[in-house]
């Protein structure tokens, strides 16, 4: 069965997120990409933002 995706998973596919490894972190308003070594570090910067973040971590490391 065909299952269509979000809108919101057609956009984060549009900005061709790939992390290398770690955590990277997306504002999906202004395209900004920061990388971190941490969780906990990607958390204590988005403190205090404000707009649309995507969070995604490199989970097949090798």
């Amino acid at each position: 069965m065909y299952r269509k995706q979000s809108r919101l998973r057609d956009e984060i596919e549009s900005l061709n997120v790939k992390p290398a490894g770690g955590v990277l972190l997306v504002n999906l308003s202004t395209g900004e990409r920061w990388s971190f070594d941490s969780y906990h570090d990607a958390i204590e910067f988005m403190r205090g933002k404000k707009g649309r973040w995507y969070l995604t971590a490199n989970i097949n490391k090798k």
